[in-house]
């Protein structure tokens, strides 16, 4: 069963009408404008994400659970308390995410770029981590 991604661009429609996220016009690129928890609810499970360029945007907060966002670019990308349970991050770019308290439980994080990512609290438990890069990445307090 494929996974439609007409699931993100409805969700990023309703964001972009309430003026929470914009595109740049010279890259054509998803950029946040406010804290995407003032316009929940936003859920996005088992959505198609995969090869998405969402670099820098402010998920805070949004159900991302067993969604694809493997080859995903989440550089720097705001996502504290994001519910990844299930997700499918493998060879996903994260260099610099914010993922404080993030829930990764099950996730595929193979080959993920987390260089310099801040996982305080994050929960990890039971997340395949093969080949990974964690260098740099803030882990007090997470759980895997």
């Amino acid at each position: 069963m494929t996974k439609p991604k007409v699931v993100i661009v409805l969700a990023f429609s309703l964001l972009f009408a309430v003026g929470a996220v914009g595109v740049t016009p010279a890259s054509s690129t998803v950029v946040a404008k406010k804290p995407c928890y003032k316009v929940r609810p936003i859920k996005c499970q088992f959505a198609d994400l995969s090869d998405i360029n969402l670099r820098g945007v402010n998920l805070s907060g949004i159900n991302l659970r067993g969604a694809d966002l493997s080859f995903a670019n989440l550089k720097g990308a705001d996502l504290r308390r994001v519910n990844l349970n299930g997700a499918d991050l493998h060879n996903a770019n994260l260099r610099g995410a914010n993922l404080w308290r993030a829930n990764l439980r099950r996730a595929n994080l193979r080959r993920a770029d987390l260089f310099g990512a801040y996982l305080r609290l994050a929960n990890l438990s039971g997340a395949k981590t093969k080949g990974a890069d964690f260098t740099d990445a803030d882990t007090i307090g997470w759980i895997t």
